[in-house]
């Protein structure tokens, strides 16, 4: 029996089934990867502000930028302005991600660095690839 990180176990008929494993894993891979690409180039001052008035899962929330990754999962950029020395939001400003399929907020950061392809955004170094 080969058992699989993400739950499935199976056992090989023979030797061309054995193969099925490789294929798995590729799929589930690509999965992975299709879950944290976003079509286009989406700079960091292109991403809206959160509105603080609701909390940015809520219906009524106005702010943000929502996104469909290229699985299919939604998400919602959002950045948010802090205060600094008493003064609203003079501080520095943060950016996120929200999934609205796993629920879960994780932070970026972004340099907006520029590739042929695409716009590079760093998630948190404590990301756990999947997450959203």
């Amino acid at each position: 029996m080969i058992r699989h990180e993400e739950g499935i176990d199976f056992i090989p008929a023979n030797i061309e089934l054995a193969g099925v494993e490789t294929a798995l894993v590729n799929v589930m891979s690509r999965e992975m990867v299709l879950r944290h690409v976003i079509k286009g180039k989406h700079l960091k001052d292109e991403i809206a502000f959160r509105n603080r008035d609701y909390e940015i899962e809520a219906e009524e929330q106005t702010g943000g930028t929502d996104f469909t990754c290229e699985s299919g999962n939604k998400l919602r950029a959002y950045r948010e302005k802090t205060n600094y020395g008493g003064v609203t939001d003079a501080g520095a400003i943060f950016m996120y991600l929200y999934s609205f399929d796993a629920m879960e907020m994780v932070p970026l950061a972004s340099p907006d660095i520029q590739p042929l392809n695409g716009v590079v955004h760093a998630l948190n170094y404590n990301y756990v690839l999947g997450k959203i």
